[in-house]
């Protein structure tokens, strides 16, 4: 299944456009299809990048995540903002709030004591 045609007026290069395509094409394999499923079931959809990504997540306990799955799901979530880019923070805020959770325990350079 393949997700719905839209705009966007992001700029992306080809091969971002092609990666944020395949993502959005694994999406509606899944049911979520078009802007509006993606926007009225965020919670939802969140749990399925979840389950797409690291399967038994939600269930085994044992499982650790790490940067890389952290990355898979940034990579989710960007291309899910790509093509919401029309919408507001304010309508997309349960993924922005997964978005932030997924940053990960960088060290800033600049805090960094040597």
């Amino acid at each position: 299944m393949k997700f719905e045609k839209f705009d966007s007026k992001k700029e992306l290069s080809d091969t971002s456009k092609k990666i944020y395509r395949s993502v959005l094409n694994k999406l509606a394999n899944e049911g979520y299809d078009t802007k509006e499923l993606l926007l009225k079931k965020q919670k939802e959809v969140i749990k399925v990048i979840d389950e797409i990504l690291v399967p038994g997540l939600k269930t085994d306990s044992s499982i650790v995540v790490n940067d890389n799955d952290r990355m898979m799901r940034r990579r989710y979530l960007s291309a899910i903002f790509w093509v919401l880019d029309d919408t507001t923070q304010q309508e997309r805020t349960d993924y922005y709030k997964y978005f932030l959770s997924q940053k990960g325990d960088y060290i800033n350079v600049a805090d960094r004591v040597e």
